[in-house]
C-alpha cells in the first residue's frame, strides 16, 4: 500500500523585489563599504567618534586613550626637550611612556572593532583586516620608541653619577667654590692603535651657578711633576710631584695609576675609574681649587657623538696637516691631508684629527683647537639634532663617556652652555703665562681664582684679555715653545674594562 507524504510547511515565502533606488542605495553602501580605507583613516585618527551617537561613554573613552593621552606624551617632550636625559633617568617616564603607547594601540583596535560595517560580510573582513593591520603598522614605531627610551634610561643610569657622590676634592683655600662649579674635562687616547688610557686632553670647566656663564681653561699634558696631598697615596709615592722616566708628564699620571696595584687599589671607587680619581685629587692639591665633577670621554665616543650630530663647523686660520691612524671602532681611516684653511664642516675623524694635530705648530695650540671645537658645539648643537639622532648618540655615549655628575647637574651645565655659547670663553696655561716645565702653582692658583670671579662678576672677557691677550690660538703660544715628548703604554699593560 502506497503510503502518501503530506507537506505541511508553509510555502516559501519569497522578498518583494527592491525598487529602483532601494537597489541603488544598497549597491553604493556595499561600494562604500568594500572602500574601506577612508574609514580606517576616520578611526585610526580619531578612535571612537564613530561611536559616539551609540556609546559616548566608550567614545570618550577611546578619544582620551587614542589621541588625548598621546598628545600629552608628545608634549611632555617637547617640554623637556633640552632634558630629554633627565627625563630618561626619571622611573615614571617609562612607565608612562609605556601605558601611552598601549592605551593608543588598544583603542584603535577596539574601535576597529567596534565600527565594522553592518552590510556584505566581504565588506566587514575587508575593513576589519585593513583596520588592524593599520594598528600593526602603528604598533613597529611604537614599540622600537619605547625600547629606545628603555635603553636610553639605561645608559643614563651607567653613564651619569658614576661616583656615587664620593668624587668631590675639596680644597679649604677655594674661597668661591660655594658660587662656582668646577668640573674636570678629560678625553683620553684611548681607540687609535694602542692599548694606553693617556689623558691627552685635560680641561677644567668652571660655571657659576648664578647667572650659568662659563669658562674653559686647559691644562697642558705637558704639565709636570703634579703634587699630591702627603697623606694620599700618590703623595706618599711622590712627596715632590709626580716624577716617571718618560718627563714626569700630568697625562701618564691616570696610566700609571692604573698598572701599580697598590695604588691602584687606594683610588678605587664604585666607578671603577681610580686614574680619574688621582688626576682630580692632583690638580685640586696642586692648584688649591675644588673640583666638584669629571667628565670623561674617550676617543671612539668623540668620533661617534659628533658624526651622530652631523658633524661640526670650525674656522681654521691656517692649513692643520693630520695624523694618519685607523680607529677601531670606527670604520674610517684618518687622513694624511691638510684640514682647512677657511670654514670647514668636520665629521667625527677629521674632527679628531683636528683637536689632535700638533705638526702644523704645538701642544698650545692643539689645546686652544680642543676648546674651539667645545665651544663650537655648544653653539651649534640644538633640541632637534639630539632629537633626530637619538638613537645614535645613545649608541656613541654608552660605552665610551662616563661622569661623576648627576643627571640634573648635568641638565644644569647643558642648560649653561646652550645659554651662553656665544660668549664661552677659554683660557690655557701656557708660556709666558704659565710655564709648565716649572709650575708655579700658587700662580695657577691666582689665575682660577680670578676667572671664578670674573664669572661672578660678569667681566670675563675683559679679564681674559689680560690672561690671553689677542683673538686667535697664535697668540698662546711663544715662537720658541716645545712640545713635550709623546709617551706609549706597554701593550696589555691596562685592564681590559679601560682598553677600547
Amino acid at each position: 500500500m502506497a503510503t502518501e507524504v503530506i507537506d505541511d510547511r508553509a510555502p516559501l515565502q519569497r522578498r518583494a523585489p527592491r525598487s529602483a533606488e532601494q537597489q541603488a542605495k544598497l549597491d553604493a553602501s556595499r561600494r562604500q563599504a568594500h572602500d574601506n580605507w577612508g574609514r580606517v583613516l576616520g578611526v585610526m585618527l580619531f578612535p571612537g567618534a564613530r561611536l559616539w551617537r551609540r556609546s559616548p561613554i566608550l567614545a570618550a573613552g577611546l578619544l582620551v586613550a587614542g589621541v588625548v593621552l598621546p598628545v600629552l606624551a608628545v608634549g611632555l617632550i617637547v617640554s623637556r626637550r633640552h632634558h630629554l636625559a633627565a627625563l630618561a633617568d626619571t622611573g615614571w617616564a617609562l612607565k608612562f611612556f609605556m601605558f601611552v603607547g598601549v592605551a593608543m594601540l588598544a583603542a584603535r583596535a577596539v574601535a576597529t572593532i567596534m565600527t565594522v560595517p553592518t552590510v556584505a560580510y566581504r565588506a566587514r573582513l575587508g575593513f576589519l583586516s585593513r583596520g588592524l593591520l593599520s594598528v600593526a603598522v602603528l604598533a613597529i614605531p611604537t614599540v622600537l620608541g619605547v625600547v629606545r627610551l628603555d635603553q636610553a634610561s639605561t645608559v643614563v643610569t651607567e653613564v651619569f653619577n658614576q661616583g656615587k657622590g664620593q668624587t668631590k676634592v675639596v680644597s679649604k683655600n677655594d674661597n668661591l667654590s660655594d658660587q662656582v662649579r668646577t668640573i674636570m674635562l678629560v678625553g683620553s687616547d684611548a681607540g687609535i692603535n694602542r692599548p694606553g688610557f693617556r689623558t691627552d686632553s685635560m680641561m677644567l670647566a668652571f660655571i657659576d651657578k648664578k647667572s650659568g656663564r662659563a669658562a674653559l681653561m686647559s691644562i697642558p699634558r705637558g704639565l709636570m711633576h703634579l703634587r699630591f696631598p702627603p697623606d694620599s697615596a700618590m703623595g706618599k709615592q711622590f712627596p715632590k710631584g709626580y716624577t716617571d722616566t718618560n718627563g714626569s708628564l700630568t697625562n701618564a699620571i691616570n696610566s700609571y695609576v692604573l698598572t701599580h696595584a697598590a695604588i691602584k687599589k687606594a683610588y678605587t671607587k664604585s666607578d671603577r675609574l681610580p686614574g680619574l680619581h688621582a688626576l682630580m685629587e692632583g690638580l685640586s692639591y696642586s692648584f688649591d681649587v675644588t673640583i666638584d665633577d669629571y667628565v670623561m670621554v674617550n676617543s671612539c665616543a668623540f668620533i661617534k657623538i659628533i658624526d651622530s650630530l652631523g658633524g661640526v663647523v670650525v674656522d681654521i686660520p691656517k692649513a692643520i696637516p693630520t695624523a694618519g691612524g685607523q680607529f677601531p671602532c670606527t670604520n674610517f681611516q684618518v687622513s694624511h691631508h691638510a684640514l682647512g684653511p677657511g670654514r670647514v664642516l668636520l665629521d667625527g675623524t677629521a674632527a679628531f684629527s683636528f683637536a689632535r694635530s700638533r705638526k702644523a705648530d704645538s701642544d698650545f695650540y692643539r689645546m686652544a683647537r680642543q676648546r674651539q671645537l667645545l665651544q663650537a658645539l655648544a653653539q651649534q648643537v640644538s633640541f632637534s639634532d639630539v632629537l633626530r639622532n637619538f638613537g645614535s648618540l645613545v649608541d656613541a655615549v654608552k660605552d665610551d663617556v662616563k661622569t661623576s655628575l648627576s643627571v640634573d647637574a648635568a641638565k644644569s651645565l647643558a642648560t649653561a652652555l646652550q645659554k651662553h655659547a656665544q660668549s664661552l670663553a677659554g683660557v690655557g696655561l701656557v708660556p709666558p703665562l704659565f710655564i709648565q716645565s716649572r709650575p708655579d702653582w700658587q700662580l695657577g692658583h691666582q689665575i682660577i681664582q680670578d676667572i671664578k670671579q670674573s664669572l661672578i662678576s660678569g667681566t670675563l672677557d675683559k679679564r681674559l684679555k689680560t690672561l690671553n691677550p689677542g683673538e686667535t690660538p697664535t697668540s698662546e703660544v711663544p715662537t720658541d715653545a716645545t712640545d713635550p715628548p709623546d709617551i706609549s703604554v706597554p701593550d696589555g699593560s691596562l685592564p681590559t674594562e679601560m682598553q677600547s
